[in-house]
């Protein structure tokens, strides 16, 4: 499911070569399983000019993800980063737009906790995890993240 919603958006100019995912039990927070989900996708251009990644999770309601939209983002991976709130619509998006921790794994990253729990996490990265050519540049601006991780596709419920 998670998957499939990460494949739905992929850019156009953009190929999908490698995919992978996973759920897995996180927690019990009193009477209630929380569960994590995760996608990853390799994207290489189209034109054979380099190759990065998307990655999207989501953990279910419940979970202790909580504070300001960017506090939820610091959460992601334990990663961190210059963040900036977009706000999309009336939800409001921490979005990270440069690491600045020893983990660079990542160039950018949005977090967004639903009213009802829900925490969804989109990333991208110019490189792959191989050694291919990193991309030439990310292949979603700042304000689509943000837009991303608010997007119901990714809301798993």
């Amino acid at each position: 499911m998670l998957l499939n919603a990460l494949l739905g958006v992929v850019p156009k100019g953009y190929t999908p070569t490698s995919q992978q995912h996973q759920a897995q039990f996180a927690e019990r927070v009193v009477t209630v399983d929380i569960w994590e989900y995760q996608a990853q996708v390799v994207l290489s251009r189209s034109d054979g000019t380099g190759a990065g990644q998307l990655i999207a999770e989501v953990h279910t309601p419940g979970n202790l993800i909580t504070g300001t939209p960017c506090q939820i983002t610091e959460q992601f991976w334990r990663m961190e980063g210059n963040c900036e709130v977009i706000t999309v619509g009336t939800a409001r998006v921490g979005v990270v737009t440069e690491p600045t921790g020893a983990d660079r794994r990542l160039d950018q990253w949005a977090g967004y906790r639903y009213p009802d729990g829900t925490v969804v996490y989109l990333a991208q990265a110019r490189r792959a995890d191989d050694n291919s050519v990193p991309l030439p540049a990310l292949p979603f601006e700042v304000p689509q993240l943000a837009a991303l991780a608010t997007d119901k596709r990714f809301d798993l419920r």
